[in-house]
Order: structure tokens, then sequence, then C-alpha cells
């Protein structure tokens, strides 16, 4: 059974992704192999950025709300109400 990646270290190794997009001629293995070593350099950062999204925007809450008041969200409705309020901040 594998263990979930903490949500810092999701963050983190997305961040280090960012190198393929700015280098687009790294190879596949090589940038996996250093996202896997580099991670924990960014760890601060995602912490940062997840602390900042702590208080959501009114564009947020709204989605949340929408979600929540259609009602067939599943046994985890929290998980849904979560991706909703994400992704409107994403959307920002």
């Amino acid at each position: 059974m594998t263990q979930e990646n903490s949500q810092i270290e999701k963050v983190s190794r997305a961040m280090c992704k960012q190198v393929e997009i700015d280098n687009p001629g790294i190879a596949a293995n090589l940038l996996e192999n250093w996202i896997d070593d580099s991670w924990p350099n960014y760890a601060n950062q995602a912490k940062a950025a997840i602390e900042a999204m702590q208080k959501p925007t009114d564009g947020m809450i709204g989605a949340g709300d929408a979600q929540l008041m259609l009602g067939n969200n599943g046994p985890f409705p929290s998980e849904k109400i979560y991706q909703a309020m994400l992704g409107a901040a994403l959307k920002e």
C-alpha cells in the first residue's frame, strides 16, 4: 500500500514541474529524477502558497455553496466542495 503524498509535497512537485515548461528540452526521465530530488527545496514556498489560500475568496465560497446545494455529492461531499472551491480559485 502506498502512502498518499502530503499537499505540501504535491504543491512542491507542481512547482518543480514548471522547470519542464521553462526548459522544454529536458528529457522526461531526467526531469522526474530532478523533481524527486528537488521537491523538498520548494516545500517552504508550497506551504506559504497553501497558507495564503486558507481564507477563501467570495468566488470560492460561492462555488462551494453551489456544489453543496446540488445535493448529489456522494458519500464524500467535502471532496467535491473542496474541488469546486479550488477550481474557482484557479479561474480568478
